[in-house]
């Protein structure tokens, strides 16, 4: 009987596959990180579809260096981690418990207790997108193959064996965990909107342009087409839960460019000024205020609030070319030792008004004139107190927020 020499056979290794479009999977993920709810009271589900987003490349990672039953194991958990999130946000008194690691949170579980008490759940499991997790739950059957060793291709020996490498195909391997790959992307995303709609809400233009500044970034139609699929998206904006908020965003006025980059990326371009007079009671007290500064000054560059947090940029910049920008507790302090107006910054000047309770601060390239001043102190008699009524309440939110999550 012929001796195998097991010194030289190193049992540790793995060889590693490549997986086609690995970065490009991971970079889709994304848009499941920047899904966050907006829902005052969902807010602790982010941290767990973003787990999932984590999962879900950890698995990429994992098949990549070769560990294929580990990353099947990765991407369930991707699955089962969403049901999770939406299990407690549903029962937010388990939280404790299930921070404890207590009985009671397995899978089947949860899905039970989401069936029969959470409506949209039932409408769209049970109802509108039956179908779309039918194909799931086979898709999850075929992986666990994988995740428990079922069948000699789902081993590890069999496939560094004499015999087992003349027979293993690792094409079918990598398709087979593609296509997992692609579903349970889907599957995290479609879980996520179960929650609220408006990432895909908001992939509609004339949706979009009514809406105020949004935490979730929309899907975008290639992510919904590869990931999910149009007709289970259409079957899904068929829900109650998506036209309860179409119906909602549907009343608002749209805004034009100008007054949509305001609201959603603090950008005014002074060329645009004759539009954005158009619309401007769209905006808040902050984005009025500092439209209003930018109106009377062509040197403005930025507007600054909140010591940083809220920025407005402008179409012009700063002769230093400076793009800092700084979010710290008396950061810009520095610059004010000598006075508060036409002081130098980084190549320009820099201003400070103060606004009730809070300081504006105002970066521009050439020294305020009179002018220029006294209009600046007129908005501040007529806006100051309107815009701290404004920062109170945001400030009660705030509040409210960290005591809900302590």
């Amino acid at each position: 009987m012929a001796q195998v020499n097991f010194n030289k056979l190193d049992f540790r290794k793995v060889d590693p596959i490549k997986l086609p479009f690995a970065e490009k999977y991971i970079y889709d993920i994304d848009y499941i990180f920047f899904a966050d709810t907006g829902i005052w009271d969902a807010r602790q589900t982010n941290i767990f579809f973003q787990e999932a987003g984590k999962m879900l490349i950890n698995a990429i990672n994992l098949f990549c260096d070769g560990y294929f039953d580990c990353a099947f194991y990765s991407l369930r958990q991707s699955y089962e981690i969403s049901v999770t999130s939406l299990y407690l946000n549903e029962n937010k008194d388990d939280i404790e418990k299930w921070n404890k690691k207590q009985k009671g949170f397995e899978q089947h579980t949860m899905v039970k207790s989401l069936k029969d008490q959470f409506n949209d759940y039932q409408e769209l499991r049970e109802g509108l997108l039956k179908p779309y997790f039918d194909k799931l739950r086979i898709i999850m059957e075929n992986m666990n193959k994988y995740i428990h060793k079922q069948g000699f291709s789902t081993m590890y020996t069999t496939r560094y064996s004499f015999e087992g490498r003349k027979a293993y195909k690792e094409e079918k391997l990598v398709d087979f965990f593609t296509y997992c790959l692609k579903a349970c992307i889907g599957a995290v995303a479609v879980w996520r909107i179960i929650l609220d709609p408006m990432p895909v809400l908001l992939n509609d233009e004339t949706i979009a342009r009514k809406t105020r500044e949004m935490c979730p970034e929309p899907y975008s139609d290639e992510f919904i087409e590869m990931y999910i699929g149009q007709e289970a998206i259409e079957n899904y904006k068929k829900s109650t839960l998506y036209q309860e908020y179409y119906k909602y965003f549907n009343q608002f006025e749209e805004q034009n460019e100008a007054i949509f980059n305001i609201i959603h990326y603090q950008y005014i371009n002074k060329n645009d000024f004759e539009d954005i007079l158009k619309q401007i009671h769209l905006l808040t007290i902050q984005d009025r205020i500092a439209v209003l500064f930018m109106l009377a000054s062509e040197h403005i560059v930025r507007v600054i609030f909140r010591k940083g947090i809220f920025c407005y940029t402008s179409n012009i910049n700063l002769r230093g070319n400076d793009s800092s920008i700084i979010y710290e507790n008396g950061a810009y302090s520095d610059f004010f030792e000598k006075g508060d107006i036409n002081q130098i910054y980084k190549g320009g000047f820099i201003s400070r008004f103060s606004f009730a309770d809070e300081y504006v601060l105002v970066i521009h390239n050439e020294l305020f004139a009179d002018n220029e001043l006294t209009t600046f102190n007129l908005i501040n008699e007529q806006l100051a107190e309107l815009l701290k009524k404004e920062n109170d309440q945001l400030q009660k939110q705030i509040d409210a927020y960290i005591l809900s999550n302590k």
